[in-house]
């Protein structure tokens, strides 16, 4: 209790030694304050309600498969890569950042892909995962199974549920055994067995798990 007098009798003090020093201090914290809401409210609130008005045609042509179009718009509406550079800085530009690296993932186009991937982010855990489990992808697809399994063992971090975690262990031990940790790749498929039997994954799992253990055994022959 008498530290936290002393502290605030020294911060008093300090105050009324250099009134004017103070006064500056509050002064251009609340200047930034104000600016920054001025910002959120006048400027970027705008502008993502215009994005949100501009991007639903990309979405329809994702969601046709047509991804090209969703990527470059049609010479109507803007595609996402429009739309991430006229919209930067909104919410909407970054789902567009989402979908992006989506399309060029189905394009085969892995780098730009994870590129966008890399661009945005999630408040919500399980879109957050999704997007982290699409890195894995990325990387799984160019072939580096190291880089692809610590975005996979992100994704399972991030949020556990009964959608996507169990495709996510199954991912992690299948990169397990194309590293040549077979060992690590029984425990992914052995969690996937005794936490998501129930699941399409998991009616799999004893398949996986049979596998890792006769390579196992060839290793010790």
């Amino acid at each position: 209790m008498e530290r936290g007098q002393d502290i605030f009798s020294r911060i008093e003090a300090f105050v009324l030694a250099y009134p004017k020093q103070v006064a500056m201090i509050v002064g251009g914290i609340l200047v930034i304050i104000i600016g920054f809401l001025a910002y959120k409210n006048f400027y970027v609130k705008p502008m993502n309600e215009h994005a949100q008005k501009q991007v639903w045609r990309a979405i329809q042509y994702f969601q046709m498969d047509s991804f090209n179009l969703a990527l470059n718009g049609d010479g109507l509406y803007p595609g996402f890569l429009q739309i991430i550079d006229r919209y930067g800085g909104t919410s909407t530009a970054n789902t567009a950042s989402y979908y992006a690296g989506i399309s060029y993932l189905n394009l085969g186009m892995h780098d730009q892909a994870i590129k966008h991937l890399k661009d945005c982010d999630f408040d919500d855990p399980f879109f957050e995962t999704i997007r982290l489990k699409a890195m894995g992808d990325a990387y799984a697809e160019k072939g580096n199974y190291k880089k692809a399994l610590k975005w996979y063992a992100k994704a399972v971090n991030k949020n556990r549920n009964d959608l996507t975690t169990p495709e996510l262990y199954r991912l992690a031990g299948l990169m397990n055994e194309r590293l040549g940790n077979l060992e690590d790749a029984l425990i992914f498929y052995t969690k996937l067995r005794e936490e998501y039997g129930n699941t399409v994954e998991g009616l799999y799992a004893e398949k996986y798990i049979g596998r890792v253990k006769a390579a196992l055994k060839r290793e010790k022959i």
